[in-house]
């Protein structure tokens, strides 16, 4: 099953890094990477998937302008997140990963925002807001939609069906 994570992973990564890099929705591009990692949390165990959420967020750290341990603080939480609120709110996987999702993206935007905004302010909170994390919520809803029926094909097992005789 971990071989089944890392080519989700890597097929992710590469989508996100060639066709969506080139098919922009107002300016932004989905975050694939995170996007599968909620996927991932939602429909397997948690064994590993708190070894895969620090790989993969040091991984975007070092690749991407955000500073550093940015990606893994989000992406660690994401694991223990989606355990919480599996056993507490939500019986709906997918309701909860799209809660999951609007909440986490609000929040790491927020965060961005007032990490890297400086005192002599380059953009609104609004203008930010408006053209950046409203367009990516978007684009995100539609794409964890499909990568979660994608992941339960990959990732669900399949019983055996005995056709009696």
């Amino acid at each position: 099953m971990l071989i089944r994570k890392i080519f989700f992973l890597i097929l992710l990564y590469i989508l996100q890094t060639t066709f969506f890099s080139q098919f922009l929705f107002f300016g932004v591009s989905p975050d694939l990477l995170f996007l599968g990692l909620i996927i991932i949390c939602l429909l397997l165990p948690n064994d590993e998937n708190f070894f895969i959420a620090l790989i993969i967020g040091v991984f975007l750290d070092n690749l991407t302008k955000y500073p550093f341990l940015f990606h893994t603080t989000i992406f660690l939480l994401t694991p223990v997140a989606i355990q919480y609120f599996r056993t507490t709110i939500f019986s709906n996987l997918l309701l909860l990963g799209l809660f999951y999702m609007i909440i986490s993206t609000f929040l790491f935007y927020s965060l961005y925002f007032f990490l890297v905004n400086s005192p002599a302010t380059k953009y609104d909170f609004s203008f930010f807001y408006n053209q950046i994390y409203f367009p990516t919520l978007i684009y995100n809803i539609f794409l964890l939609f499909f990568l979660y029926f994608l992941g339960k094909l990959l990732f669900t097992q399949k019983k055996n069906i005995q056709i009696l005789q």
